[in-house]
């Protein structure tokens, strides 16, 4: 199928995106250090620092490609192929390629390869390291509008881009606030709870860790869980790999529903998540990262203890608590688990409590999904811009504004007085 032909103005000319860039790929220095010295002064530019301006390390220079501010760089390998950034003045990293238009402003192609980024992204080629496919990037319909008028077209975009910035700061600032007023409604209603009681007195079987075991690409009958399957505190029956090891099935380490699923190892933020497990019985079995705990539903239901083990109080808990070296995985394990004081009342008022948290939860979760409404609807806004100043539509035409086939062709001069010359063979 042929490509779709892009609609521009008559002032406005379209070209292959190959057709007068300037690129040049990325090396890895000869000579690197930690720290900035008299001797290693330029800053090594890698992904981090185009991103959060932050030098890892620096350079004497030799053996190295330079960038500059004026530039803007492309992830050219790894899985975030595509990704473009503002320039910065250093050696540019063995990842990256500095590009440049010569004669145009750089903004308005650092835009436009902003907008192609999830395409970019996604049709990368390699079957090791992902990479840019020269083939797509430098094919692009390139719209190429008046000087003048990419001038007005980067302007309104970065004005239009710095409101939604705002908005979208304004939605996660709710999220946080939300998120803050979830924990707040745990706290409080425990805090109310006068008796406490181990954790190991209110299961109904002993704390189990899981098995994880080395995942394979093919489908098998066992599925284990992923890590990220419970990370939000909710069961996500789509994260998982599949195993291929035999006798599994008659191990005690498949979920049936109610399992609270405990990760005893991960980032400080995670290590001690709980969620309860809602999908089949004996369809997955969980990892080595996990403790699985099976609440006595003649003493504690498992909503209840689900929603006490979220609370902010315990959840701290068990981070002080976590255990492990700089540099390593912080951990908690099952001793930390029994002896964890939960917040207790009897049968009938755990029913009322957890009815009251839902209600509120309930409530929150239908902000919290406004929310995420909005933030993708911001995207698209995004999106529906940078469609709209590709195209002619974003800023007015002026009638006075030197049309782009003159400025390409001051652009074709300079790169024929660019090449080299080529001398002429002795006769």
């Amino acid at each position: 199928m042929a490509p779709e032909e892009i609609k521009v103005p008559a002032t406005w000319a379209v070209v292959k995106l190959g057709k007068f860039v300037e690129s040049q790929k990325g090396k890895k220095p000869k000579n690197e250090a930690k720290e900035k010295s008299a001797s290693h002064t330029i800053p090594y530019v890698d992904i981090q620092t185009f991103e959060e301006k932050i030098v890892r390390t620096w350079t004497d220079g030799v053996g190295c490609h330079p960038c500059y501010e004026s530039d803007f760089l492309m992830v050219w390998d790894g899985s975030r192929s595509g990704l473009v950034g503002k320039g910065v003045n250093g050696a540019l990293g063995s990842t990256l390629v500095r590009i440049n238009f010569p004669l145009m402003v750089n903004d308005y192609a650092y835009y436009f390869l902003k907008s192609k980024y999830q395409q970019i992204n996604t049709r990368a080629k390699g079957s090791g390291t992902p990479h840019v496919d020269p083939d797509l990037l430098w094919n692009y319909d390139f719209p190429i509008p008046p000087l003048k008028e990419q001038y007005r077209i980067v302007e309104k975009i970065e004005e239009l881009f710095s409101e939604l910035d705002q908005g979208i700061e304004s939605i996660k600032l709710a999220q946080e606030q939300l998120n803050i007023y979830r924990q707040a409604v745990l706290n409080y209603e425990f805090a109310k709870c006068s008796e406490f009681r181990n954790l190991e007195a209110l299961l109904s079987e002993k704390l189990t860790n899981g098995y994880s075991g080395k995942p394979v690409l093919h489908e098998t009958d066992i599925k284990v869980l992923s890590l990220s399957a419970t990370t939000s505190g909710s069961f996500d029956k789509s994260k998982y790999k599949f195993l291929d090891e035999k006798n599994l099935e008659k191990r005690d380490i498949w979920c049936v529903p109610e399992d609270i699923l405990i990760q005893r190892g991960n980032t400080i933020e995670y290590v001690g998540v709980p969620a309860i497990y809602t999908s089949l019985p004996k369809k997955f079995i969980f990892p080595d990262l996990m403790i699985r705990v099976r609440a006595n539903n003649a003493v504690i239901s498992t909503k209840y203890l689900y929603y006490a083990l979220s609370s902010p109080s315990i959840r701290n808990s068990l981070r002080k608590k976590a255990t492990g070296s700089a540099g390593t995985m912080p951990k908690i394990n099952q001793t930390t688990l029994k002896e964890l004081l939960i917040p207790y009342v009897d049968i009938n008022t755990q029913k009322h409590l957890v009815e009251k948290i839902e209600l509120n939860m309930d409530s929150s979760r239908m902000l919290k999904d406004s929310l995420n409404e909005s933030l993708l609807r911001s995207e698209a806004l995004r999106q529906s811009i940078l469609q709209k100043a590709f195209t002619g539509q974003l800023v007015s035409q002026d009638p006075s504004d030197e049309p782009a086939s003159k400025l390409l062709a001051r652009i074709k001069l300079e790169v024929i007085k660019s090449q080299p010359v080529k001398k002429k063979k002795a006769s």
